[in-house]
Order: structure tokens, then sequence, then C-alpha cells
């Protein structure tokens, strides 16, 4: 199968495909909005995926290049739609300002398309980095959105972004959910997503009459002032949500075992020695601190690895987490920081990488090497089943307890089955009995 076998399919897939019709068509008659944009990229670059997962495994030659390709026609056919909705904003609105074609993140796209002739990994794990490349495509409507509304900005237009989810998202996205101000009010992550993330990310700018995004009614300036009072009004009063909710977290933040503590949760959990040492009991962390190294690439250093640690030492999970890697010196942990990564973590042999850039406090960073862990730590992925069991063994860090109720399981399972779609639900584990403890209460 050639290049050009595997573009002219997808083509037809999308062009076959009657939500994506349906969104042609009111871009066509300049009805449309950049949420039906977002949907385009999202559904277009989830056929590309797809399509590209099933035949990579037969492309012996120029995966890179065929990838790349592939991803540069979404990247040109989400810009061009996206220039087609704004200028009909703006002739509705008097604005006479050229769209901006975002720039194309060629790093970023290197980085996933070379990943395919990996010869490390299984052919399972390049199937899934194929499919992945969705969600490249869905980030060059988000590139979109940046450049317009920095351009814009710069010119003096009011600027809004709106980052909405489905309201069945992770806790990451719900707390990014909301209206800012662009530049001064947004979050340093509104533009970033994780695998299979459907959020939609658009903007909203103009000056005397203006379009509103959703609705696509048109507004004169006292009523768009209004507007913008009360956006103003449910801003402030999200921050203050936001200030109850850390406050609350404050009060109710795990407690760091001392040492005397410790000994006396490893006696309860984990009675063997660690050390080696007949008459120790006591975690080496000085190993687990040499097992983790700050990458090249990882300048802000916004979470150090003894503060990782220190959080892992709040729960009975976390302890065990340490005491693996500790007995495990093969296994190290890459703290590292990318800006073109939207994952938490990732693990890949004896590597796992913690990207901390996208993990928005330390409990975060020690729920993630936590996840990365139990990957390793039984040898299972590449499944929904896989994945819920990990994220189970984070929320059992979080919360400090060694047992998940059946709501709370059944609660991971149904969001792991929207973020990860494109994985099958089950395989990857073996001997499943070793984990009933996760959905038995006490």
């Amino acid at each position: 199968m050639t290049a050009e076998d595997i573009r002219a399919r997808i083509a037809e897939l999308i062009g076959e495909n009657g939500q994506l019709r349906a969104i042609l068509k009111r871009i066509a008659e300049g009805r449309a909005g950049f949420s039906d944009t977002m949907q385009y990229a999202i559904v277009s670059g989830r056929i590309m995926g797809k399509e590209l997962s099933s035949v990579i495994l037969e492309l012996a030659e120029g995966r890179p290049e065929i990838a790349r390709q592939l991803l540069l026609d979404r990247y040109d056919d989400i810009n061009d739609l996206c220039n087609q909705v704004q200028t009909a904003l703006d002739a509705k609105q008097g604005l006479h300002l050229r769209p901006q074609k975002a720039p194309f993140p060629a790093e970023r796209v290197k980085q996933i398309t070379d990943s395919l002739t990996d010869p490390t990994v299984s052919d399972d794990t390049i199937r899934r980095r194929a499919r992945s490349s969705a969600n490249i495509a869905a980030s060059f409507h988000d590139d979109y959105i940046k450049a317009n509304a920095d351009f814009r900005s710069k010119a003096g237009l009011q600027c809004y972004i709106t980052r909405e989810t489905d309201g069945k998202c992770c806790p990451w996205c719900t707390d990014l959910a909301g209206h800012y101000r662009y530049p001064e009010d947004i979050p340093e992550s509104i533009f970033q997503r994780h695998d299979n993330c459907t959020c939609t990310v658009t903007y909203e700018c103009g000056r005397m009459r203006r379009q509103k995004v959703w609705s696509k009614r048109e507004w004169s300036n006292e009523q768009e002032q209004e507007y913008l009072k009360a956006l103003d009004e449910k801003k402030t009063e999200e921050r203050r949500r936001l200030k109850e909710r850390k406050e609350l977290s404050e009060k109710s933040k795990p407690k760091v075992f001392s040492r005397e503590e410790a000994l006396r949760l490893q006696a309860e959990h984990m009675p063997r020695v660690l050390t080696g040492e007949a008459e120790s009991g006591i975690i080496n962390e000085a190993r687990v601190i040499d097992s983790m190294f700050y990458a090249d690439d990882y300048e802000a250093k916004t979470y150090t690895k003894e503060e990782i640690i220190e959080n892992l030492r709040t729960s009975a999970v976390g302890l065990e987490t340490i005491e693996y890697l500790e007995n495990n010196p093969q296994v190290k942990v890459k703290l590292s920081e990318n800006s073109e990564i939207t994952n938490r973590g990732q693990h890949e042999n004896n590597m796992l990488t913690i990207w901390l850039n996208n993990c928005p406090n330390v409990r975060v960073a020690g729920q993630t090497v936590v996840h990365e862990v139990t990957h390793h730590r039984y040898g299972i992925g590449g499944s929904q089943q896989a994945e819920t069991i990990c994220f189970a063994f984070e929320k059992m860090h979080k919360e400090n307890r060694k047992y998940l109720t059946p709501e709370e399981w059944d609660t991971l399972v149904e969001s792991v089955k929207r973020a990860y779609w494109n994985l099958p639900v089950e395989g990857g584990v073996d001997h499943l009995e070793r984990f009933d403890f996760i959905i038995k209460k006490r």
C-alpha cells in the first residue's frame, strides 16, 4: 500500500462521515463557529489515526514520511476550514484582519512519526502510537486558536478563550474548563490535551458588534459590555471556588509519615526485608533517588526528586512504589518537561518518563509515578483494563487506602473508556485475580 492509497482512503472516509459533512455544510453557509471546526479536527483526526494504525505494520519503509504527510494533510485542512470560519465571523463584525495560519509544529510531529520505527517496542505499541496521531491533529486546531487570539489581542481586540468539556471528562480537564480573558488570565495548560482528549478549545473576540460562538447571534456594543461584565463576574466566582477547594485540600493534606510511622506501615504491608540487611527494615531511599534523574530538557525543576518521594511516603501504595523502585534498580524514572507532550507519563521497557509540566502539583506527580510503576510492576498495558488498574492505584495513593469501592471502580472504568476509546477493552493483564482487592470494601 502506497502513501497515496492511504491518503485517498482517509479522504474517502472523511467524505462519507455524516457529522463531518454537516459541519462542512455549515461552514459553506457561513453558519459555523469554532466549536464546529474543533469537532471536525477531532473526528477527522480519529479517522486518520485509526486508518494509519490499521496499516502501519504493513509499511516496511517510509513510516515517518507517510505519517508526516497524513498529519500535514490534517494541518492544511483544519487551518483552511478555520480560516473560512474566521473570515465569516469577521465579516459579520465589520473586521478586516487577515486570519493567521498557525505554525506547523514540526518537532512535535517528528517526535510521533519517528517513534513509529522504534525497534525496541512491540507491534501493539507501534499501532497505539499511530492511533495517537489523532491527538496531534486535534492540537492543530488548538494552535490555530492560540495564534489568532494572540494576533488579535495584540491588534487591540478583546479576546476570550473558552475550554469546554463534554461533562464526562477527567479531573485535570475539569479544572481547566472555563472562560478566560486572553492573555492575562490564561492558565499555562489551557492548550494542552492528553491522549483521546475531547475538550473543545475556542475563542471569541471583537468590537462594536460580534457573533457569539455558541449561539451565532450578534450583539450590540452595549450587550457586549454586559456580557463581558457577566463573564468577569463568573470568572471571579470560579476563582473563589478554586480558592475554597485549595484551602480544603490543604486542610485535608495527606500526612507525611515519620520514620516510626513508616516502619509501622512497612511492617503491616511490606513484611519482607527491603535493604538486604537482616537487621534493617527501612527502605533505602537513597537508591530510589538514584533511580530518578532529570532529563536534559528539564530546566524548571518544578518538583524535585525529594519532593516526589516525600509525596509517595504519604500512603501505603506510595511506599510500595518506593519499595519496587528500590528493589529493581534497572527501572529508571526520568523527570522531564516538554510543551509538545500532553501526557503525564509513559513507560517503555525499563524507562519510565514523567512530564512534570503536565502535573499541576507534586501530588499529581506522585500519582503519575505510581501509575507508571504499576504498569511495570505487574507487566500490564495496552488495554482499557490495564489503564483502569493503574488509575485505581493512583486513586488509592491519593486517598491513602488499599481498596476502592465498587462505585469508584465503575467511575474509573467509564472514565477510561472515554479517554482510551482506541484501546481494546480487555487484554494485556495476566492473572486478573491479583487485583481483586481493588474493588472490595474493607
